[in-house]
């Protein structure tokens, strides 16, 4: 059957339908997957599609705040770099000249105590050397049939072993285990966990690098390339303010698409890119029928738990010109008190960012990522400056003038940061793999037709948490549905 004929069908069994909301495709979702899936259909030659976006812009997890109309600076309450050269988010960012040509880093600077003394180069180099040895071991799991339970059961027995092994005066040993502690935080944000026992070992070699150099940042934006992205697409593609509440692929010939205002939209091929989040909050009432056994239980198995960023923007640097920022090793025995809440002590701590002379930027994970949403802006600014006081012993350290925060716990769209594999993955054999498995519904001809597809970054086995990754897995389902289309079972 033609491409045209489908959509009459498809028209002619929706009768209630206008004809103006009949798609070959219907994409859910306008972030990154969403518009690499929007992209390979271009590309392809295909533009009978839409793109249904529940919030008012598109970008998703892509989010840049204007913060100076001056001198057009952007803040990223969102993505904030792209990681490595050889993906196509980076080749076509640099192919549009959108980068900056600076490069960042996380985790440099003064290592301080709670008392303002800085912990010496030495060891902070050592605790980090042995950490990274540590997790570098725990890729090689990835390839054997037995694991340790968690990255965080490896990581403890591994570093207490080394602690007994090195004799030190209990002096240093408390600073080295201080610095386990800021570690583990570390990990924590930089997987989106609660906990690293709830993280596996045996995912944990999964993640592939790109190459070339890490942590790339944008001249005008992140919003830069998605506004890019958007200019390559058909005009009239998108359509915002669309929350998506139900999808109906019982019938063989279409897919229904309610949105929340009551407009229905007809499909052959339906993808879905919303956050991982939002699937385990609504995945039973999105999708009838439910969706297969196996993809539900990933979704409910997999881990998305939440981490935010604070921009402290001052009036002027109160640090010096070669300061990099503060790394807060906290006591890792010392009980904590009203003054030092718990969401502070999940931040790590507080970096300089590039091209921006007087901004902190601050990520703070685990329960205190959710506890600190619940608070005022002039109270996570006051609770900051304490932290930054008390660390650097300096009373005078002034007020930011202004902060900038994420919420994306909140965000009824992404109810998190981004996805990683959890130890009960492994026991239950699912993971990003089995999130990538089609729905599919054998008609029109002898192919079998993918109905349901899902995208995004908790798709793709080897590039999670990451832009290019929920990119190419947008960009690798929509060319599921274009070699079927070009297949003739269409």
């Amino acid at each position: 059957m033609e491409m045209n004929s489908c959509k009459e069908l498809r028209c002619k069994e929706n009768s209630g339908d206008n004809c103006y909301n009949c798609f070959s495709v219907v994409i859910v979702g306008a972030g990154m997957a969403g518009l690499g899936a929007a992209k390979c259909l271009t590309d392809a030659g295909i533009t009978d599609f839409v793109i249904l976006e529940g919030q008012e812009q598109a970008g998703g997890r892509v989010c840049s705040v204007l913060m100076d109309s001056s001198s057009q600076r952007f803040v990223e309450l969102g993505a904030q770099w792209i990681h490595g050269e050889g993906n196509p988010v980076f080749e076509l960012a640099a192919t549009e000249q959108l980068l900056s040509g600076t490069t960042s880093d996380e985790g440099l600077g003064l290592y301080l105590k709670p008392d303002g003394k800085q912990i010496s180069l030495t060891v902070v180099q050592e605790v980090a050397g042995v950490v990274g040895d540590i997790l570098e071991d725990c890729c090689r799991f990835v390839n054997e049939t037995s694991a340790p339970e968690s990255v965080g059961a490896y990581l403890t027995q591994k570093f207490t072993q080394y602690i007994k092994s090195c004799n030190d005066p209990l002096d240093v040993q408390k600073e080295k285990m201080d610095l386990f502690d800021w570690h583990v935080r570390f990990q924590t944000i930089d997987n989106s966990c609660t906990r690293l026992s709830c993280l596996s070992a045996k995912a944990w070699g999964e993640y592939e690098y790109t190459g070339g150099t890490d942590y790339n940042n944008f001249h005008h934006g992140y919003c830069s390339l998605v506004d890019c992205l958007l200019r390559l697409l058909p005009h009239g593609a998108l359509r915002t303010s669309c929350h998506v509440r139900h999808i109906d692929y019982s019938k063989q010939a279409h897919v229904k698409v309610l949105c929340e205002d009551g407009r229905e939209y007809s499909a052959s091929h339906v993808i879905v890119t919303s956050s991982l989040g939002y699937l385990k909050e609504n995945h039973k009432t999105l999708f009838h029928p439910g969706l297969p056994a196996d993809i539900a239980k990933a979704i409910d198995t997999m881990g998305f738990d939440t981490i935010n960023k604070l921009f402290l923007v001052y009036d002027s640097a109160w640090w010096p010109e070669d300061f990099q920022g503060i790394q807060l090793i906290w006591d890792c025995e010392e009980k904590e008190d009203a003054d030092h809440k718990s969401w502070a002590r999940c931040v790590s701590g507080f970096d300089v960012l590039a091209d921006m002379s007087a901004v902190l930027l601050g990520w703070v994970g685990g329960e205190g990522a959710v506890a600190m949403e619940e608070l005022s802006d002039s109270q996570v600014s006051f609770d900051c400056t304490q932290v930054i006081r008390r660390f650097m012993d300096d009373p005078h350290i002034p007020l930011p003038s202004t902060i900038f925060r994420s919420k994306w716990h909140s965000n009824k769209f992404v109810r998190g940061g981004y996805s990683h594999t959890t130890a009960e993955c492994d026991r239950a054999g699912c993971g990003p793999e089995t999130l990538a498995q089609p729905i599919s519904s054998q008609d029109c001809s002898n192919g079998k037709r993918p109905v349901v597809l899902l995208a995004g970054e908790a798709v793709h086995e080897t590039h999670f948490s990451t832009t290019h990754g929920a990119f190419l897995s947008g960009t690798s389902q929509a060319q599921l549905v274009v070699d079927y289309l070009n297949s003739g079972s269409a």
